[in-house]
C-alpha cells in the first residue's frame, strides 16, 4: 500500500478518482527547508492523518516531523543591489529559508537574505 500511497501523492496513478479517493491530500503551504540534520524520527507520514491544524509532515533533515508551513514570498521587496567587491555566494533560494522578515534577494553577486526595502524597489 506504501507504492500506492506514492503514486496518490504525486499524481502519478492512472485513475487518481478511484484509486486515490481514500488517500488525505496535501494541506497548502511549503515545508521550510531543513537547517540542518534532524532527528532521525519518522513521527508523521502524511499532512492530515498525523499533523494537527494548518501543520505539514515535512523533512526535517533525516526524518519527518510535523511543522508549521511557510510561505515561498514574504511581504515587502527587494533592495537595489549594491556593487560591491565580495566573494559571490548563494545563501538562500527563496525567502522560506530566511530568517524572521528577511527576503532572499540578489545583491548584485548572488542571493543573500536582506532585510526588505522600503520605497523604490525590485521584486525579489
Amino acid at each position: 500500500i506504501e507504492a500506492n500511497w506514492q503514486f496518490c501523492l504525486f499524481g502519478l496513478s492512472d485513475d487518481i478518482e478511484k484509486e486515490c479517493s481514500g488517500f488525505s491530500k496535501l494541506k497548502p503551504g511549503l515545508c521550510p527547508s531543513p537547517s540542518d540534520y534532524g532527528i532521525c524520527d519518522h513521527a508523521c507520514s502524511s499532512d492530515q492523518d498525523y499533523c494537527k491544524g494548518d501543520d505539514k509532515c515535512c523533512s526535517n533533515g533525516c526524518g519527518q516531523t510535523c511543522q508549521p508551513p511557510v510561505t515561498k514570498t514574504k511581504p515587502g521587496s527587494c533592495p537595489h543591489p549594491i556593487p560591491h567587491f565580495k566573494t559571490c555566494k548563494k545563501a538562500c533560494s527563496d525567502d522560506s529559508q530566511c530568517p524572521k522578515n528577511l527576503k532572499c534577494c540578489y545583491s548584485g553577486c548572488g542571493l543573500q537574505c536582506v532585510p526588505p526595502a522600503h520605497g523604490n524597489s525590485q521584486k525579489g
